[in-house]
């Protein structure tokens, strides 16, 4: 099992203004915003991303699935997994709180041609990624207040929550762009567990294994 690790941006400059060009020429709409608070008895189990979502913890240990890729986490999280990825979350204590943000983003009618080009150098809605942010309680009250309203039918309400999302969004990559975040290192050894206890009646080789 590895620990966080401490390097340098997640994006290059260049990434970092693609992607904010991305962002800005894209029209955003929220499928769901959910809050759950669950116990080892309780797992979400193989869930998969009808969307891109993203996914903030609360303190607590678990372990964090998202497709093959497992991290082990006991503090605040970010994660960001893309449409069709298989998300599984295993509480390592009692209770174990998170949001998870479900999204959807399309061309405006405006930048049709500037975006495709810019999607071909990168994605961010295909992105998978995870760290610690280094300003959780910003990233917990927007969702907090987002959730709040999430149930509330006024059309003010659905600007309100779109409006506190956009800002989710940039405070996401702006924490991203800092010259030294906590990036999660993948766990190898439950990568290994989990393969084999979805594949034990099957003929498993050791390069199946070391792949």
């Amino acid at each position: 099992m590895k620990d966080l690790n401490q390097s340098n941006t997640a994006f290059s400059k260049g990434e970092l203004k693609d992607i904010f060009c991305i962002l800005e020429c894209s029209a955003f709409s929220l499928i769901d915003v959910r809050h759950a608070l669950i116990s080892p008895k309780e797992v979400l189990k193989d869930f998969f991303l009808p969307s891109s979502a993203f996914l903030f913890t609360n303190t607590g240990k678990a372990e964090i699935l998202l497709g093959d890729i497992s991290y082990h986490i006991n503090h605040f999280s970010l994660f960001h997994g893309s449409k069709n990825m298989k998300l599984s979350i295993l509480p390592n204590c009692n209770w174990f709180e998170y949001y998870l943000l479900l999204y959807k983003a399309g061309e405006t009618q405006f930048h049709q041609e500037e975006l495709r080009k810019l999607l071909k150098r990168i994605n961010p809605y295909q992105l998978h990624y995870g760290f610690t942010p280094q300003n959780p309680v910003l990233f917990s009250e927007l969702l907090c207040k987002m959730y709040e309203h999430w149930h509330l039918s006024a059309p003010q309400n659905k600007f309100y929550i779109k409006s506190l999302f956009y800002q989710f969004t940039y405070e996401v990559y702006h924490e991203l762009s800092r010259t030294s975040i906590l990036k999660f290192d993948t766990d190898i050894v439950g990568m290994t567990i989990h393969y084999l206890e979805e594949n034990y009646a099957s003929h498993i080789s050791i390069q199946d294994i070391c792949q």
